[in-house]
């Protein structure tokens, strides 16, 4: 979305009108520049001084929390067990399996899956993978509830701002502004300060939004590549193993396709999708011989 005080309603919108042509030169089509007549159709809360915005009028949203349960209870009826609180602290190959020790628990397998997310590279490094490995800790912000305000998700050029409104009427505010992470301890902290740059955006754009109840803020632990793409692919390493981790921003709108790539490598040994750019050799702090 941009927002200009001219009356020139794109003179100031370059970065939509760029990102739009950016898009269309790669063969796709699902993104619209509106005007302000339309977005405000749209979005009838926005403040007035926004005058136009790229539309994507197919995309959805989803619950993270509800889909995700929704995966595990899925996968509990087809007989996965889950086990938790047990992180791996060594590893050991044994013949055609993998010998994990988790505390007091032993598990044995021929294919081992990392998808351990911020602590995925030192997971990667009891295999002999090296890979480099940034972390992130955005933080969010969920307010009281309110009636209905706004159905479509927002974001924002320019500023650090993502803007919805849950299906329980809560509005949850991010836009990627970082606190602090700690991996050894397995916590992560919110900056209050950092954090109000987003309910000042919101408040900009959302003028109703100006006096409403802050409830709860938080912020997670993800991990993130240099080049921000995941890692997704076998290990060059280690038989068996095989790579999904780096998703920060991007993630959980990946699962469903993830996962389907990696049934394919871990029961076929290929993928008919095309994951070479997420390989991750690209990665690694020391080369593989060939």
């Amino acid at each position: 979305m941009a927002s200009s005080a001219s009356r020139r309603p794109w003179s100031r919108c370059r970065p939509c009108c760029q990102r739009e042509a950016t898009i269309r030169g790669l063969g796709h089509r699902h993104e619209e520049i509106i005007d302000a007549a339309e977005l405000c159709r749209l979005v009838p809360a926005l403040s007035p001084h926004c005058v136009g915005a790229l539309v994507a009028r197919r995309d959805g949203a989803a619950d993270p929390h509800r889909t995700i349960l929704a995966f595990r209870r899925a996968c509990e009826a087809a007989g996965v067990v889950i086990a938790e609180d047990c992180g791996v602290e060594a590893v050991d190959r044994q013949g055609h399996a993998w010998l994990l020790a988790c505390g007091e628990r032993r598990f044995r397998a021929p294919v081992v899956v990392n998808a351990a997310g911020a602590w995925a590279a030192r997971l990667a490094a009891l295999f002999g993978d090296e890979i480099a490995l940034g972390v992130r800790a955005s933080m969010m912000i969920v307010t009281e509830r309110l009636a209905p305000l706004l159905d479509p998700v927002v974001s924002v050029v320019g500023r650090a701002l993502s803007f919805k409104q849950s299906d329980q009427g809560t509005l949850v505010i991010g836009g990627g502004l970082q606190g602090a992470a700690d991996l050894d301890r397995e916590r992560s902290s919110v900056d209050f300060t950092e954090l109000a740059k987003g309910a000042r955006a919101a408040s900009d754009l959302f003028p109703a939004v100006r006096s409403v109840r802050i409830a709860r803020c938080w912020t997670g632990i993800e991990a993130q590549t240099r080049d921000h793409l995941p890692v997704i692919g076998a290990s060059p390493n280690a038989p068996g193993l095989f790579h999904a981790f780096g998703f920060s921003g991007h993630g959980f709108q990946l699962v469903p396709i993830v996962g389907a790539i990696l049934s394919d490598l871990v029961t076929e040994g290929t993928t008919r999708r095309e994951i070479a750019a997420f390989a991750p050799r690209r990665l690694m702090q020391e080369r593989v011989a060939a």
